[in-house]
């Protein structure tokens, strides 16, 4: 990964004297994973009704944390995870999407989108009023 160059291309290290495997592992483990990790990290029972921001903030804080780059922006969701599982509960995600939502898997590669129960949850996603409330709760946090 770091060839022979002195900076490394996947980190923001340069590369230190010698064989450069230090470099290659620490561009390893920030590299983006190739496919997404579907695997919930928080119980989801399909029966159960999501009606509470206490509900959906775990898992949704988990899953958008999966895409932050940095400790700060991980913190940022974390702040916000009260505004953004408002919004998404507000939003009218369908029961499947929720759930999802719940499950908190980190994906950390790919789309949320790519991922929700229905297409009306997918053009939901992507509305320029969800993704306007979104990056509200963001700027706020």
């Amino acid at each position: 990964m770091c060839g022979d160059s002195t900076q490394c291309e996947h980190c923001e290290a340069v590369r230190p004297s010698g064989d450069g495997k230090a470099c290659t592992a620490r561009a390893r483990a920030r590299s983006p994973a190739s496919t997404p990790n579907l695997t919930a990290a928080y119980d989801s029972k399909p029966k159960e009704e999501i009606t509470s921001v206490s509900q959906i903030r775990p898992g949704l804080v988990s899953m958008l944390s999966s895409f932050a780059k940095t400790p700060e922006q991980k913190a940022k969701i974390a702040t916000a995870g009260a505004c953004l599982g408002d919004a998404v509960l507000r939003a009218g995600f369908s029961a499947g999407s929720l759930h999802f939502f719940v499950g908190g898997a980190p994906l950390g590669s790919g789309s949320m989108v790519e991922h929700l129960a229905t297409d009306k949850d997918k053009q939901l996603w992507t509305s320029t009023a969800f993704t306007g409330t979104m990056s509200g709760c963001l700027r706020s946090a």
